[in-house]
């Protein structure tokens, strides 16, 4: 074996850990817990003085032990001894009479103490910190102007402050004051309740390094205008996330208009209430700017959700190009015009489709889809519970096989596949098309076979599934027989199959049973 460089006598192996360059020293003691550290600082002072910084690097007080022993006169001089070294602290509102030591004292006679500060984390007790009200013009007491003071001032002292977290407990006055004085913020979230006019100052202050932002808006309408003075805004050519939580109350484009007009393209996430975000016209079209678009559609985005008529669902679908999920379960007025409207719209972006409970959208509207939607890896058409009304759409198998799927990538296939063969005891039910006289029954079958297996990654195929609440329903003669005589070999292809329900189908052997295990490994 060739001799290892490092004991070659250009690079002769270190005899000792000390005599390692301080660089490697530390990136080693950087990889330890704190417990490990703790030992380690007790071997010597070269290791101390190493390791020190390291043990301090990051404070969380959130736990009560971790409280109780922060709190002791020994704590409290180390802290002061190494708030240089502090770089991460995480602390809740009530803590903080204990972290004033990383303050100066007063204004010039002590130098300030922690000046390296990365990150902050601040976290309110709802059942010890009384929460001042919503947009108070003032704190209401001394001790909170203390603390949000205290805040504020230990903000303005650490210029590489990049990361903010505020839970609760701090007005929105305080919010404010806070991001103006942290002008390298990249990094914002605040899960206190502002109102949404606070919520608009706080994103047009934002500074400009802002990356990543969210904020929570109140459980009720609030705009005072007499708080919103005309002001210049900042470009924020920056920000890549924005996340707003709680309900717009109808002021989304007063909040978001002017502020999505400083941002540029580099915005690539936008998570919002997109029912009322994509609904305004203006809103659409500045996202849209941006490069942000609807890509899911669910009932809520709707005008009558799930009792919405074929021409709203229709409408509200050509509206939006961009569509990659589109989810109108049980929306039981959706028929021909929904799937023209898919098909026109988004058929080669659509990713997953679900329509159970859909009964009016007919078996020809399903396979068109099925033979255009090139990117659709998921189909759902089955009704996990019992519904009333126009049922789920079936698929006829001679539809299935009078043209190849355009998709092969489908992972998840959820839907009817019945036999409409014109003969005695079979009915032709969801607009299902007879199928040609010729083809015999069991030949169908195969077709129908032979077009699943072409889905390689195939991981789900439910063709029944149980209602939930409902005895085992009777097996039906309309349903495909899983047997190797109908042609259930010509599935060997689907071998990343995971699930398959087959409540309702009848046949399945031992025969069939050991070939599953044979050509499905992964069958559960």
């Amino acid at each position: 074996m060739a001799q290892s460089h490092w004991n070659s006598p250009s690079f002769p192996m270190p005899k000792q850990f000390s005599s390692l360059p301080p660089e490697v020293h530390h990136i080693v003691f950087s990889l330890l817990d704190k417990k490990s550290l703790a030992h380690c600082a007790r071997v010597n002072k070269s290791w101390r003085a190493t390791c020190t910084p390291h043990l301090w690097r990051a404070v969380d007080i959130r736990k009560c032990n971790g409280f109780e022993n922060f709190a002791n006169g020994a704590t409290q001089l180390a802290l002061v001894q190494n708030a240089s070294s502090v770089r991460h602290l995480t602390a809740c509102l009530h803590h903080w009479k204990y972290l004033s030591v990383l303050l100066p004292r007063d204004h010039g006679s002590v130098a300030p103490r922690c000046t390296y500060l990365c990150s902050l984390e601040v976290l309110c007790a709802a059942e010890i910190v009384h929460t001042p009200q919503l947009d108070s013009a003032e704190p209401q007491s001394k001790k909170d102007f203390m603390i949000t003071d205290g805040i504020q001032a230990l903000t303005r002292m650490n210029p590489n402050l990049t990361a903010i977290q505020v839970d609760s407990g701090i007005t929105s006055h305080a919010l404010l004051r806070l991001t103006k004085t942290a002008q390298n913020l990249r990094d914002l979230d605040i899960g206190a309740r502002m109102s949404i006019s606070h919520a608009k100052r706080l994103l047009e202050s934002l500074p400009t390094t802002i990356r990543n932002v969210t904020i929570t808006l109140p459980d009720c309408n609030s705009i005072n205008e007499s708080h919103m003075p005309g002001r210049q805004l900042l470009q924020h050519h920056d920000l890549e996330t924005l996340r707003i939580n709680g309900n717009f109350y109808g002021q989304e484009a007063y909040l978001l208009l002017p502020f999505l007009d400083t941002c540029c393209q580099t915005l690539t996430c936008v998570q919002c209430p997109q029912a009322q975000l994509f609904s305004n016209n203006d809103l659409s079209a500045a996202l849209a700017k941006l490069g942000q678009y609807l890509a899911d559609l669910t009932p809520d985005d709707l005008p009558g959700r799930i009792a919405s008529t074929d021409d709203e669902i229709a409408v509200t679908i050509l509206g939006h190009p961009h569509l990659k999920r589109i989810d109108i379960t049980r929306c039981t007025y959706a028929a021909t015009l929904t799937a023209a409207a898919i098909l026109d719209t988004c058929k080669d972006d659509l990713e997953e489709l679900s329509v159970a409970g859909c009964g009016r959208i007919s078996s020809e509207d399903l396979q068109a889809i099925l033979c255009s939607a090139n990117k659709l890896e998921r189909l759902v058409a089955i009704s996990q519970k019992y519904t009333f009304g126009a049922g789920d759409p079936i698929l006829g198998a001679s539809d299935v096989v009078s043209s190849i799927w355009a998709t092969t990538s489908l992972k998840h296939f959820e839907c009817r596949i019945v036999e409409d063969l014109t003969k005695e005891g079979h009915s032709n039910r969801n607009n299902v098309s007879a199928a040609p006289a010729t083809m015999t029954y069991q030949a169908m079958q195969r077709q129908v076979f032979l077009q699943l297996g072409t889905q390689s990654n195939l991981e789900q195929l439910i063709l029944c599934r149980n209602s939930e609440g409902t005895s085992v329903p009777p097996r039906q003669r309309d349903f495909l027989n899983m047997t190797l005589d109908s042609g259930l070999g010509e599935m060997a292809g689907a071998s990343r199959l995971q699930a398959l329900g087959v409540e309702k189908v009848a046949n399945i052997g031992i025969l069939e049973l050991s070939w599953m295990a044979q050509h499905w490994p992964r069958l559960q």
